[in-house]
């Protein structure tokens, strides 16, 4: 069931909507003629034109009996009528009503509603989740050229979902629906371009592809063309370049972008150097969930860059990023943890949060793990186990590992 709501002025001679719900009352109606906006109630993505069209009332009429009458037994479609009842913005909602009709329209044929029925089955959105179904409905409606058909079925291929794992037939598809200017599909191609998977490895091409989409603003495309750019893949160099797109999909709310475009301001690539523009834009970052925008903001706090020094802050967003298991926070927030600066002082904890990123087999973790096992901070003391995470850290490079490992060869101390 589509409920929409529409700001325009009435015509002169309207009576009442051809597709009204019948929950909205006279004095609605009348407030509704006064005003500039009515209710319409659809079925479909299809928004039907107003005027005096007898067989549409009594079409509306007849499926809202129906819709109405199975009401009595499912909650989906009582919340349907509620938001309606209730006036809320414009909302598709998917519900047993919507699937009725839809099953209707699709055996018939109508690609539209075969894709909704495929996406109710893909989503779980009113019926049972099916990959299968999903995948059955989507190609029925993509064999009609429904571009986003097309599209999500190539999707379905390249995840495997309902069929076997196909990134040949994937790329198939999403350029059935990208040679037609479906921005999504652009974008897919490209990154299947990028990364050589159903096509040839291609950087220009992906290039090709991310740009058809950018142009058409669409932010992951934006985003990725800036990344070719900032790396030189595909086309020359160009941090000036780089820094053009991902602005404007920053400025689109796109999270990957806002942190490339902080870093560049941080580094002063592309732009004049601007750290305090770099923390804006982390802090942007930061605040969708950006695990590397939220550590950055939180290096940005210790260290005092760009903004006023904070410990408390800088452990607020480590412990933020932290959460979401990264290892570089962990490592971050161990080290506030053992040397007591924004939280009381806890070598236990500081342990416990670079054990956490040992686990990840991060270098610097298994360093400081060394070093706390050496001076039995926060565990018992052992120049065995010292050693043991030092050799871990010095096989990934880390120098400082070795160093401390030979310090132990050379004190002469009784290590494996």
């Amino acid at each position: 069931m589509r409920i929409e709501y529409i700001s325009k002025e009435l015509p002169p001679n309207y009576s009442t909507p051809s597709l009204a719900s019948p929950l909205v009352s006279r004095q609605n109606l009348e407030r509704e003629y006064k005003g500039k906006r009515y209710t319409l109630v659809g079925i479909s993505e299809k928004t039907y034109a107003l005027g005096p069209r007898i067989w549409l009332a009594v079409r509306t009429f007849a499926k809202t009996l129906f819709s109405l009458f199975f009401a009595l037994f499912s909650k989906t479609i009582r919340d349907d009528w509620k938001a309606c009842w209730n006036g809320k913005s414009t909302i598709i909602i998917y519900s047993t009503s919507s699937y009725l009709f839809n099953k209707i329209l699709a055996e018939q044929g109508n690609a539209e509603a075969q894709f909704n029925l495929g996406f109710m089955y893909a989503k779980g959105l009113g019926v049972a989740y099916s990959a299968m179904k999903a995948v059955e409905y989507y190609r029925r409606a993509a064999e009609q050229e429904h571009l986003a058909a097309q599209y999500h079925l190539g999707y379905m291929y390249e995840w495997g979902r309902g069929v076997p794992l196909s990134y040949e037939e994937a790329a198939k598809y999403y350029r059935q629906a990208a040679e037609k200017g479906y921005v999504k599909a652009q974008f897919k191609l490209g990154s299947m371009y990028e990364w050589g998977r159903g096509v040839p490895d291609s950087d220009d091409e992906a290039v090709k592809y991310y740009r058809q989409a950018a142009e058409k603003g669409y932010a992951k495309a934006q985003y990725h063309l800036g990344c070719m750019y900032e790396w030189g893949q595909g086309v020359p160099r160009s941090d000036e370049e780089a820094v053009k797109y991902y602005r404007q999909a920053a400025e689109k709310g796109y999270a990957k972008a806002q942190f490339s475009l902080g870093l560049m301001y941080t580094w002063g690539r592309g732009v004049t150097q601007a750290v305090k523009e770099g923390v804006k834009y982390y802090r942007r970052a930061a605040k969708q969930g950006h695990i590397a925008a939220q550590c950055w903001l939180g290096y940005s706090y210790a260290k005092g860059q760009g903004v006023r020094q904070s410990d408390e802050k800088a452990v607020k967003y480590y412990r933020r990023a932290a959460k979401q298991r990264d290892a570089e926070a962990q490592v971050s927030l161990g080290c506030m943890y053992k040397e007591g600066r924004g939280v009381p002082q806890s070598d236990e904890k500081a342990v416990r949060y670079y054990r956490k990123a040992a686990e990840k087999m991060n270098a610097a973790a298994l360093f400081n793990l060394g070093c706390m096992y050496e001076e039995g901070r926060g565990v018992p003391q052992s120049d065995e186990k010292a050693a043991d995470w030092y050799r871990r850290a010095a096989k990934q490079g880390y120098p400082e590992a070795q160093c401390n490992l030979d310090r132990m060869y050379e004190k002469g101390k009784e290590i494996l």
